[in-house]
């Protein structure tokens, strides 16, 4: 895998552009950062869009470069949708394109967010914890919606036998706690 050393973990602004490296090779951001000129700036070469169902794929791809591949996730930023149905295109979108991709959307900071976090989980493994802090640090913003959280906690178990994190009753997504969990005995 090409990687751009020192990338990770630095935020890319400008021009109203406003997107953070989560991986050497994968950022996250904003509607803004989908611009031709950032694209080719950062020599991006994929960009996964999480949109909703009331855009059509068309008019995300006819906006971009032929260059550059796309895959449109339908996807509403609604506690009630359902992740699951899509993380599999994701993540194999994803896993083809492990050279400069953009996970983006309007805010970049829940359904980006929580395709994302899922990737993390699902495909490098970390506990949710581990990339919920590393989100965290690198795209500020980050804060999926209580349903996706939910969900990636479930994932989260799914995955590692366990949940690494908890969001308490009444409290917002941004304040999830840690808890330790010893995996389940046999």
């Amino acid at each position: 895998m090409m990687a751009r050393p020192g990338r990770e973990g630095q935020r890319r602004r400008g021009d109203a552009n406003d997107a953070d490296w989560l991986l050497d090779w994968l950022l996250i951001g904003n509607k803004s950062a989908a611009d031709e000129r950032f694209l080719e700036r950062n020599g991006i070469q994929s960009v996964l869009s999480c949109c909703e169902r009331t855009v059509k794929p068309s008019r995300i791809e006819s906006a971009l470069p032929d260059s550059v591949r796309t895959c449109v996730l339908p996807l509403r930023d609604l506690p009630e949708e359902q992740l699951q149905p899509f993380l599999q295109n994701a993540w194999d979108f994803l896993a083809e394109a492990l050279v400069w991709c953009l996970i983006h959307l309007y805010a970049g900071s829940s359904r980006s967010c929580a395709i994302a976090l899922s990737y993390l989980i699902g495909c490098e493994g970390l506990p949710l914890r581990d990339a919920w802090e590393r989100l965290c640090e690198r795209r500020p913003g980050a804060r999926p919606n209580r349903g996706f959280a939910q969900q990636l906690i479930d994932l989260d178990r799914a995955v590692h036998g366990c949940t690494s994190v908890w969001v308490p009753k009444g409290a917002t997504v941004r304040h999830a706690h840690r808890v330790r969990h010893r995996p389940p005995t046999q």
